[in-house]
């Protein structure tokens, strides 16, 4: 497998995990099952441990992507902008539920507190990750571009 086909194979987990994992907080939360809370956490968990191939996959990528045409340099910067913000919110959050995890298995105090600060940190999460997905879709995708024209700098 190349870094293109490890890129586009794993980069919908974290995507799909973040936005999952919403709804089983919003379920936590809502019905107050404590039963509901540790496999969410562990989805956070999951879903930043599957974005280690997705974000050191993407220079490999950007070696055989700019070589296509009608590549942008433009959203190839923005898109790896972004992937970095999303990789440093997404790591906080999965060592904040690494962290939960263990404090849950020793009976810690304060779980209930981090679970809320894990959820919130998730959204975050879920907003740059959606960022990230747009900016990445949009090298290749330019039916989804809009008013680019200023921004079209086509590779050699």
């Amino acid at each position: 497998m190349d870094s293109s086909q490890v890129h586009l194979a794993f980069n919908h987990f974290p995507i799909a995990g973040v936005f999952f994992s919403l709804l089983f907080f919003g379920a936590a939360i809502i019905t107050q099952k404590e039963n509901l809370k540790a496999p969410t956490v562990f989805l956070v968990l999951i879903s930043g441990l599957l974005l280690l191939p997705v974000f050191y996959s993407g220079e490999g990528v950007e070696r055989i992507v700019k070589r296509k045409p009608f590549i942008s340099r433009y959203h190839i910067h923005e898109h790896e902008e972004s992937a970095e913000k999303t990789m440093v919110v997404m790591m906080v959050a999965t060592a904040m539920a690494g962290g939960w995890l263990v404090m849950k298995k020793m009976n810690k105090k304060y779980t209930n507190e981090l679970f809320y600060l894990i959820f919130i940190m998730n959204f975050v999460t879920a907003w740059s990750v959606a960022n990230t997905a747009h900016e990445g879709g949009m090298i290749r995708h330019d039916q989804i571009r809009h008013g680019e024209g200023s921004h079209l700098e086509l590779m050699d």
